[in-house]
């Protein structure tokens, strides 16, 4: 289907302009020229500011998951738009030339000019939220030995040529201080591993540079005087043999290669849909630069060959796991931030200069730990030291339990609810925009009169929508922060100076965890918004301000938070609202 999408746009505008005369088709051709290359020169800066500006739902959410694709498509058609008429205005007679060569001339001006537009739509199209192999088309994918390849090319490589074409001209005719060919080298693969999601696309092909950062940065063996990358793919979770790596082109990487390692931290807002941070290993890549020689600097895009993350949810345990076939690595647990280590091999003589997730570009931070064997890097993922924490008991501060012979604290003291109720009951096929799952909320926000609201007993138990979704791992707590409850946020934050920070639960071993929802109640209305891929940023965003002088108002926050862990404290931004407990969160409901 692509190739032929290619086709037809290269014939189709080689023989329209075959038919206009070569004069007419040379001027068009020049046009589409300059118009690619204002379209290529705005298109990470306008696809950037899309993905900034777009709402996070709603009719024109679809702009996030396409903003990849209008930044590079959109300023393309209306620079030739505007380009084509200003050209024919400055230049209103024609040249006048034979027939033949009319046409000849004509018709490869047309294919040089239907080349360009459709090289530019091809990875455009591509890099919409689509299947991974989408149209028949996949120029990356994962190869026989199981490392991320380059896999094949359409029957008219267009895309490959249009990419080769403006890349060898940012760096010449066109050149700028940041060339398209230095930051994207492989550009005719981004859009393939953009679409390489979890399942098999549905999940977030993009991500703002706000949402994610490095952290740390580690090597193994970098300078090391003797033995091969061989020693260097080992770990302690697979003592057996060393693990097989094949570079972008299925070649084996030098022996004298080392191993780098990047923290990467991405916080709520790289949350999917559902709620988990989710991230293909195609879907990361680093950028490397060999520089020996100034007048021929080398870039090269690589793929990961292992992840260190955390392996369960109610405890500090993390494991290293190899990156050997198509992998997506969901995080563990609901915190707010949730740091990954990729690891990749680097061929000698060269340096990382940029870390794409999800082709949000990110620059390295410098080497922090440099580990002389794999077993140094293993016992420090193992401690938690690598992602900046010790893996340790945790340790409860004097006054968090209570002494003997007081009464133990209960939630309910603090206005805190640990299971997933909703609170309310609505009756099915009532839920408007509300996203359910059977009987459950998986997803979205509306406003509804008090009156609809209904009484468990008036509704048929299998039409009653009253709970919000929960996972194997994680739990909802609820915090009423209304005026009179004990966890009430009013007078707390500096006259709600402080309305534009996040609300956090946090735990004993201090993770945070950021409010995902709310349920609000007065005289008049009830407001439910359940939205685990975009967390609560501030205050501002609940549907009314909360204050003294209403008696009749409730607000609940809700949040998801790990199974087994212990929570003690409601923070806002970091100042502490209120301490408690600690209170133990246990697995909830699942019902569907």
């Amino acid at each position: 289907m692509m190739n032929i999408l290619a086709i037809c746009v290269i014939g189709g505008i080689a023989y329209l302009w075959m038919t206009r005369g070569f004069f007419s088709a040379m001027l068009h051709m020049c046009c589409t020229l300059v118009a690619g290359a204002i379209a290529f020169a705005l298109w990470e800066p306008l696809s950037l500011m899309l993905l900034d500006k777009s709402p996070q739902s709603g009719f024109l959410s679809f702009i996030r998951d396409s903003a990849w694709s209008i930044g590079l498509i959109v300023p393309f058609a209306v620079s030739l738009a505007i380009i084509r008429p200003v050209v024919d205005k400055a230049l209103p007679l024609n040249a006048q030339t034979e027939s033949l060569a009319n046409y000849v001339g004509g018709g490869l001006c047309g294919v040089v000019a239907g080349g360009i537009t459709a090289g530019i739509v091809v990875m455009g199209v591509g890099m919409l939220r689509m299947d991974s192999d989408m149209w028949g088309y996949q120029s990356v994918r994962v190869g026989g030995r199981g490392s991320i390849e380059r896999s094949g090319k359409l029957v008219v490589p267009i895309d490959r040529m249009v990419a080769g074409l403006y890349g060898k001209l940012s760096q010449t005719s066109l050149a700028t201080a940041e060339p398209l060919a230095k930051w994207y080298p492989d550009l005719p693969d981004v859009p393939a591993t953009m679409r390489m999601s979890s399942g098999d696309g549905k999940d977030r092909n993009t991500l703002s540079p706000k949402h994610v950062n490095v952290y740390s940065r580690y090597s193994i063996g970098k300078d090391r005087q003797s033995g091969s990358l061989t020693d260097l793919l080992r770990d302690a979770w697979n003592p057996g043999a060393s693990q097989l790596v094949f570079d972008p082109n299925g070649e084996a990487y030098p022996p004298n290669s080392h191993i780098e390692g990047f923290v990467v931290q991405l916080d709520a807002g790289a949350r999917e849909k559902h709620g988990q941070i989710v991230v293909g290993n195609a879907q990361v890549r680093l950028l490397i630069e060999n520089a020996t020689n100034p007048d021929d600097v080398e870039h090269r895009s690589l793929f990961p060959i292992a992840v260190a993350t955390r392996a369960a949810a109610g405890e500090l345990m993390y494991g290293r796991f190899r990156l050997d076939s198509q992998i997506f690595i969901a995080a563990a647990g609901a915190g707010a931030d949730t740091r990954m280590a990729f690891e990749f091999v680097i061929p000698p003589g060269f340096e990382p200069i940029a870390l794409y997730v999800k082709n949000a570009r990110i620059k390295p931070t410098p080497i922090v730990h440099d580990y002389k064997t794999p077993e140094e890097r293993d016992q420090e993922i193992l401690n938690g030291k690598v992602f900046g924490t010790d893996v340790l008991p945790p340790v409860v501060s004097a006054g968090t339990r209570p002494p003997i012979g007081v009464p133990a604290q209960s939630p309910a003291d603090f206005g805190i609810q640990l299971n997933n109720s909703l609170g309310q009951t609505i009756q099915k096929g009532g839920e408007r925009s509300l996203e359910l799952d059977g009987l459950v909320i998986i997803d979205g926000e509306d406003k509804f009169a008090l009156a609809e609201m209904k009484r468990s007993g008036e509704i048929a138990r299998d039409l009653r929508v009253e709970s919000f979704m929960v996972t194997t791992d994680t739990a909802i707590v609820k915090i009423d922060v209304s005026a009179s409850s004990a966890s009430s946020i009013l007078g707390k934050t500096k006259a709600l100076a402080e309305s534009l920070m996040p609300p956090f639960v946090v735990d004993t071993a201090g993770t945070r965890y950021q409010a995902v929802g709310y349920v609000y109640k007065d005289r008049d209305i009830v407001k439910i918004r359940f939205t685990p891929g975009n967390p609560i940023r501030g205050l501002t965003e609940l549907p009314a301000r909360l204050t003294n002088s209403r008696s009749d108002q409730q607000c609940t926050l809700v949040f998801r938070v790990n199974v087994g862990v212990s929570i003690n404290k409601f923070m806002l931004g970091e100042d502490t609202v209120v301490e408690f407990g600690p209170f133990d969160v246990t697995s909830q409901r699942r019902s569907r």
